[in-house]
């Protein structure tokens, strides 16, 4: 047994995804709702008064983004940062950012995404899980033929699977390269190789962690490789859910006054304003696919290559000096 002078202190993890993934969500909230006050009321101002920029500078004063840079300096110029009130708004949007990724997780991925694109594994193996849908419809249409709330409880989720089978269907028009599967040749050796090596029939929904655990123990620099795709794949759905959070949130304030009688307008150019928000929260989101999509093919590649390839070519004097 160790005593206590044998354990060494660990350090705190902070690693790429704390970064993309937590800390950049939470400021960019900020941001982008300092930028949608400042810039609407600017645009406005500039509209409403003869396309002047002498009344813009004027209301200098009741933009939101000076009071950030005093809170920052603690003083009236904002020159002069220090250090505590910096350190404050990290913490505050590094805490905010987790909110941010825990919804997005529930949001665009187990409610959106699984409901509408599916996840990449399902999709790379589509055949196989097309082959289990159609045995899991023929246990439901036996289970309705019985009598009593059991089978009107079969006839029910029959009726939910088909439904969101052919929805699903409809939705990969959408993002056909997306939702493109594996060779036909290719899911079946892999089902072979995944068979043999865990000595059983591993369900299809268990081919992502199963590979993923596999992987982390023999390929560190292959791991390496997929957990630079899980850093960017992140980064993009939770600024993408950062837009959204916004767009909702503030739309939510407006239809808040209107129920209240409160008069408030929302200007023309913060709608646009908004509408650009959109914009980018649908390309953040098809890149999000783009990146989650790429990240699992190259775990099942690696995990494929693992156990398949037996020897490895040697290098030559040649191409080792290159």
């Amino acid at each position: 047994m160790s005593s206590l002078s044998d354990l060494k202190p660990t350090v705190m993890p902070f690693g790429v995804y704390d970064f993309l993934g937590y800390l950049l969500p939470g400021l960019f909230f900020l941001l982008i709702m300092l930028f949608e006050y400042d810039m609407g009321r600017a645009i406005s101002s500039y509209l409403d008064h003869a396309r002047s920029f002498d009344f813009v500078a004027k209301e200098a004063s009741l933009y939101k983004l000076p009071y950030l840079m005093k809170l920052l300096a603690w003083e009236q110029t904002p020159k002069d940062f220090k250090l505590m009130p910096l350190l404050l708004l990290l913490v505050v949007c590094y805490l905010f950012g987790h909110g941010i990724s825990a919804l997005s997780s529930v949001v665009i991925e187990k409610i959106v995404l699984s409901r509408t694109f599916m996840y990449p594994d399902n999709n790379l193996f589509r055949p196989l899980m097309r082959r289990q849908e159609q045995h899991k419809q023929v246990r439901l249409r036996r289970m309705g033929t019985r009598k009593g709330w059991q089978a009107r409880w079969a006839m029910v989720r029959l009726n939910k699977r088909q439904f969101m089978f052919g929805w699903r269907r409809g939705c990969r028009l959408f993002a056909s390269r997306y939702c493109q599967d594996f060779d036909r040749p290719f899911i079946t050796e892999f089902k072979k190789v995944v068979n043999k090596r865990f000595g059983f029939a591993v369900r299809i929904n268990d081919y992502y962690w199963l590979c993923y655990s596999d992987v982390v123990h023999h390929l560190p620099n292959a791991y390496q490789r997929v957990q630079h795709f899980v850093n960017l794949y992140g980064f993009t759905r939770n600024v993408c859910m950062t837009f959204v959070l916004y767009i909702v949130a503030r739309l939510s304030s407006v239809t808040v006054y209107a129920y209240f009688n409160i008069p408030y307008d929302l200007r023309a150019a913060n709608k646009l304003i908004l509408l650009i928000y959109g914009f980018f929260a649908v390309v953040l989101f098809c890149s999000y696919l783009k990146l989650y999509r790429r990240q699992t093919i190259e775990l099942f590649y690696a995990f494929f290559s693992l156990h398949t390839l037996t020897s490895l070519p040697a290098l030559t004097p040649a191409a080792e000096g290159e």
